[in-house]
């Protein structure tokens, strides 16, 4: 019995040893990420070519996201790794409202902290990464979806003051705004 738990105990230890685990085998689930593409689909991940790798330098890549109509494109980021920049001037990814990059930009983003929930008013968004030559990083991660177009009413008060819901950490930087009403429930302008 003794021998069988230590011959047991040594298999156990050089299958550990040379990386024979069921856990780091290859995964063939894991998605290849391309220099740019047409995605069209409900929802799907969307990342910098060879992510987690580190990106490519001194490339530029498109991406062109199509979404079913009637759906506006929503983005969100869950990595978000590029060359920091205070001017975003070598390593960026700019993110457009629409099918080019001949429309309204909606930003362009840099550095480690994750740009928030972009979203496009018709069902297609485009991105753009460029890279340098030098410094290169993981790059970035995100997840898009269509969803239904937002209408700015349904956040609207119909009170004088736009008041936060109490589940806001008023205590963590979320500053309260009021805004005077012409009656409608609308912001006078």
């Amino acid at each position: 019995m003794m021998r069988a738990v230590c011959i047991w105990g040594l298999l156990l230890l050089l299958s550990l040893s040379l990386g024979w685990t069921k856990a780091q085998g290859t995964n063939n689930t894991r998605p290849v990420f391309y220099c740019g593409g047409d995605l069209v689909a409900d929802s799907g991940f969307i990342g910098s070519e060879g992510f987690p790798s580190f990106y490519k330098p001194n490339t530029k890549c498109t991406w062109r996201i199509t979404v079913p109509e009637g759906n506006v494109v929503t983005l969100s980021f869950r990595i978000f790794d590029l060359e920091a920049d205070s001017q975003c001037r070598y390593d960026y990814l700019d993110i457009y409202n629409g099918y080019s990059n001949l429309v309204q930009k909606l930003g362009r983003f840099c550095g480690t902290f994750r740009p928030g929930t972009q979203i496009s008013t018709t069902n297609t968004m485009t991105l753009e990464m460029v890279t340098d030559g030098e410094t290169q990083t993981r790059g970035f991660l995100a997840y898009f979806s269509g969803t239904k177009p937002y209408t700015n009413a349904v956040m609207l008060s119909l009170s004088d003051e736009l008041t936060p819901p109490s589940y806001f950490p008023m205590s963590k930087g979320i500053a309260q705004t009021s805004s005077p009403s012409n009656g409608s429930g609308l912001p006078q302008t």
